[in-house]
């Protein structure tokens, strides 16, 4: 498929509902092995939870500690 095809490392899913449906389209073995699933707070204004300083540190933590674990993986 496409992620193994451009050698995508990690998807970041924008909320928790978004990743509930990934995980009921593909299930457990979405032929995915390797690639980092990590389902973050939603950005929607409905998501009233979460502040915005709140949103750009859970998001920018998440790239932060993503990008690193895939450097050190391929060892760029």
């Amino acid at each position: 498929g496409l992620v193994k095809q451009y050698g995508i490392d990690a998807i970041m899913f924008n909320g928790n509902a978004a990743y509930r449906y990934f995980k009921k389209y593909y299930g457990k073995d979405d032929g995915l092995d390797g690639i980092i699933k990590k389902a973050l707070p939603s950005t929607s204004p409905a998501n009233a939870a979460c502040s915005y300083e709140r949103l750009v540190g859970e998001w920018g933590s998440a790239v932060n500690e993503l990008k690193e674990k895939i450097l050190k993986e391929k060892r760029y």
